[in-house]
């Protein structure tokens, strides 16, 4: 009842419609990083706006270019139906570039969080680490930790869908890929990527809370803020993508490895759910992060802009 419900024209008018507003929110989002994030909060524009940008590639291919249904049929064939722009390319070998894409985008939001949770490891339990102090090694450590985690992956994933495609119908774009052994490995292994930052993650946010939980006894109350801010926004941020995007990514690889029926329904909502990320950390950066609050609360005219007023103050004579 539900499929016949959600059919495939309610879901791309419903990821059409994320994706506007993600576009939307996304450009307010890079002025508010670029051009109103404090100094003390410079390391991290790198950061807000790499995973931005993950989102960014990754909804444009969901949304524009590759939207999808999934079947799984009983002898072990997965078809891969595509629709929207990608369908009109002249070269069928162009399906995998943009698969390509899709993969190194999911793998690039995961390297992207891993990276901000070493950012604030580094600073609050190393300071004095070269990583923490000197700009030109963290951004080389970025570099490598931006490609040596996703193109790897996406790399092998792309390999094993042309490997194990089959000969499709000439009219119809589409995929045919027949599930064997080498495309459960490579499965796994980006599962596993997702598994082993996930952990990475969650051992560097105890060790953070741990070690802040005994140096801020004596610090300011505005460095007590800023830090509390921090370490908030960065578990948000870190959770969104936990949430909406590891579980449904082994939501998926469930589906396809035990052939579960119903395979085009769960891939729909998958993507509804993998669509929301975006949107979801802006909205968390935005209001959780204290500059970027204050720049949105002026623009909605929630609070003022602070103004200097003089008062004159005329002396009286008493009698």
């Amino acid at each position: 009842m539900f499929l016949s419900f959600y059919s495939y024209e309610l879901h791309s008018v419903c990821l059409t419609s994320l994706g506007i507003l993600f576009v939307v929110m996304s450009i307010v989002y890079m002025y508010v990083v670029l051009r109103k994030t404090p100094p003390p909060l410079s390391a991290y524009k790198f950061h807000f706006l790499y995973l931005n940008g993950c989102y960014q590639v990754a909804n444009t291919c969901l949304a524009l270019f590759g939207p999808f249904d999934v079947t799984v049929q009983d002898e072990g064939l997965i078809i891969l139906e595509l629709h929207g722009v990608i369908q009109y390319l002249p070269l069928k070998s162009l399906y995998y570039l943009v698969g390509f894409f899709d993969d190194f985008s999911i793998c690039s939001i995961i390297s992207a969080v891993l990276l901000s949770f070493l950012l604030r490891y580094c600073q609050v339990c190393h300071p004095k680490s070269r990583y923490a102090t000197t700009s030109a090694i963290r951004k080389r450590v970025e570099a490598a930790l931006s490609t040596v985690i996703p193109f790897p992956l996406a790399v092998l994933f792309t390999v094993a869908l042309f490997i194990h495609s089959e000969n499709d119908v000439v009219n119809q774009a589409s995929i045919h890929v027949k599930i064997s052994n080498h495309l459960i490995v490579v499965m796994e292994a980006i599962g596993f990527a997702a598994v082993v930052a996930t952990v990475l993650c969650l051992l560097f946010i105890i060790t953070i809370c741990w070690t802040l939980y005994w140096k801020m006894g004596h610090a300011s109350k505005r460095t007590k803020e800023m830090q509390r801010m921090l370490t908030i926004t960065l578990i948000v941020c870190g959770a969104i993508p936990l949430l909406f995007g590891v579980i449904p990514l082994f939501l998926g690889i469930y589906t396809v490895v035990l052939r579960v029926e119903g395979t085009i329904t769960i891939f729909r909502i998958i993507f509804i759910i993998f669509m929301l990320q975006g949107i979801l950390n802006i909205i968390a950066a935005m209001l959780l992060v204290k500059p970027y609050r204050a720049v949105l609360l002026t623009w909605l005219r929630i609070k003022k802009s602070q103004q200097t007023v003089t008062v004159a103050c005329a002396g009286q004579r008493t009698s």
